[in-house]
């Protein structure tokens, strides 16, 4: 027994035990720091959702919606803008008075990319029907804006599904009403 513990003490290729396991810890330490500040950081989705949250945290009836308007309508990129207008539309569902009052006075609002924006939001996380049921009755141009494209993509989405469903049963028979292919292609393709 003393005899394993000797041999355990001596050098291994120049390295004592003590050493090695010294020099193994160390390694553990750094390789778990690395994971950890690439955890910290976020990227620019997480960024761009957390800042629109509190953005419209701070947004109250009186507040100045500028600062709201100039984060909506400012270039964040792909991903991180699908974000920006995911939060959106998430909390203009609970605060509908308040996202009324944010595009009253919006200019830019009402040219229809924004409003797009916000639709495709609304259709990508799948709350395009309560979308509609909460704003339907608004007086809000931008809001009727947004539901006239919500309910154009349905009817599009329909009818695309219903010509693939028939083309793969091999009938000839096309759905009707069908809206314009040519508005459809532009719609679900912008």
């Amino acid at each position: 027994m003393q005899q394993r513990a000797r041999r355990s003490a001596q050098p291994l290729d120049g390295m004592s035990v003590t050493a090695a396991s010294a020099f193994g810890r160390t390694l553990l330490l750094v390789i778990a720091l690395a994971f950890v500040s690439c955890d910290l950081q976020d990227d620019p989705i997480e960024q761009a959702g957390r800042e629109t949250k509190r953005l419209l945290g701070d947004y109250g009836p009186g507040r100045d919606p500028k600062p709201v308007q100039a984060w909506l309508s400012r270039s964040h990129g792909e991903a991180p803008g699908s974000e920006v207008m995911n939060v959106f539309v998430a909390w203009a569902l609970k605060n509908r008075r308040s996202a009324e009052a944010i595009m009253e006075n919006f200019p830019s609002a009402q040219e229809g990319g924004l409003a797009r924006r916000v639709t495709w939001a609304a259709v990508d996380s799948g709350i395009e029907d309560q979308f509609i049921a909460v704003f339907g009755s608004t007086s809000s141009g931008f809001f009727r804006l947004a539901i006239e494209e919500c309910r154009e993509f349905d009817d599009c989405a329909t009818a695309m599904s219903s010509n693939t469903s028939l083309e793969r049963e091999g009938e000839d028979k096309v759905p009707s009403p069908a809206p314009s292919q040519r508005r459809c292609a532009a719609l679900l393709n912008s």
